[in-house]
């Protein structure tokens, strides 16, 4: 099975670059000092994370 990793950074990855790549996951990683400042659903990684489990990739999130 194809997936992408997302390091914190995710700016460019979409629905459509994971559709492009036919990832059938995504993983996601955040550097946990940066929540003491930010909420979770703020940070950039997270929220692309959340979009992504409410895009065509929500049955390959969990």
């Amino acid at each position: 099975m194809r997936g992408a990793n997302l390091n914190e950074e995710s700016r460019g990855m979409t629905g459509s670059v994971l559709d492009d790549l036919r990832a059938r996951w995504v993983r996601g990683f955040v550097a946990m000092p940066e929540l003491d400042s930010v909420e979770a659903s703020g940070q950039p990684a997270i929220r692309a994370l959340l979009s992504f489990a409410g895009s065509a990739m929500a049955p390959y999130c969990r």
